[in-house]
């Protein structure tokens, strides 16, 4: 259940950005379109920094904590850093975009976007992580 939620709110960024595509931009006014984009690198830097880095993140700690899996622990090493390469990449194209976008939406609706959209990831990747544990111990 909470993977299905963690996903779908992957996807639901994304599926935005499609149906503006697919519609044709001709038919969406200015502040639609930057409201998408905006949801759609959010999202993007969510995933990112999130679901991916920070999942990375935890299972290297696990490893060195147990010393499980140790013959991952280069590989899992390498995997985080390039995650977080991706991180800074978004990072900086949202810094740019934002120069732009304001210019459609407000700077606060901008920020409220972004934020907001951490929250939904940071929070459905907690009950995801949350309810493996629960999981795990019954």
């Amino acid at each position: 259940k909470e993977l299905k939620r963690r996903n779908e709110l992957i996807a639901g960024n994304y599926q935005k950005l499609f149906d503006v595509l697919w519609e044709g931009l001709k038919n969406i006014g200015k502040e639609d379109y930057a409201r998408t984009l905006t949801y759609v690198f959010a999202g993007t830097y969510a995933m990112e920094s999130i679901t991916f880095y920070m999942g990375f993140k935890t299972i290297e700690f696990y490893q060195y904590k147990y010393g499980v899996l140790p013959m991952t622990n280069k590989m899992i090493s390498e995997i985080k850093a390039d995650e977080l390469f991706h991180v800074k990449v978004v990072a900086t194209i949202i810094k740019i975009l934002k120069r732009y976008l304001t210019r459609y939406i407000s700077e606060e609706e901008f920020d409220d976007i972004v934020i907001e959209t951490l929250k939904n990831y940071a929070e459905a990747d907690l009950n995801f992580y949350q309810s493996i544990l629960k999981q795990r111990k019954s």
